[in-house]
């Protein structure tokens, strides 16, 4: 949400929860909601229904970001990208840490400044200046932990 309002402001987000990783009833009924409220591009975040959204998404000619796997696979024309999670990466750090005695204690996030997820192929439907971009703004989010406004695209 963050990266997508730091792109261009006045986009609209819309968020629905389905309070289940594997819902897949909850996830294609709330895409049908967020259908009908003309959103275009969707990130299903959940292993049990992500497939299945985008493969609706793909049957209504509307475009989604991958969850889990690079999904470039389920419609190069459909998945602009993906959020790639580096599971045996988590795995082994906490490994190594435990067996070492510096597991920190509590809740523990990952994510691209830990190359624990990373982006995966992007569509031929983004273009090259816009993939630079991205690539760009990843690098220096993991470089300084901050978002930094790019020039704001119509």
């Amino acid at each position: 949400m963050d990266g997508a309002q730091k792109q261009h402001p006045s986009i609209m987000v819309s968020i629905h929860y389905t309070d289940d990783w594997d819902n897949q009833e909850a996830a294609l009924n709330a895409l049908e909601n967020m259908k009908q409220n003309d959103v275009d591009v969707v990130y299903p975040a959940g292993d049990g229904f992500n497939i299945e959204v985008i493969q609706q998404l793909k049957e209504d000619g509307l475009f989604a970001i991958g969850y889990v796997a690079d999904q470039a696979e389920l419609g190069s024309g459909t998945v602009l990208t993906s959020t790639v999670q580096h599971a045996g990466k988590v795995y082994n750090w906490v490994m190594e840490r435990q067996m070492n005695g510096t597991l920190p204690s509590g809740l523990l996030s990952f994510d691209f400044e830990d190359d624990m997820i990373t982006l995966g192929a992007f569509s031929p439907e983004v273009d090259q200046a816009f993939k630079e971009e991205i690539l760009t703004a990843v690098e220096h989010y993991r470089e300084t932990g901050q978002l930094e406004a790019s020039a704001v695209r119509p």
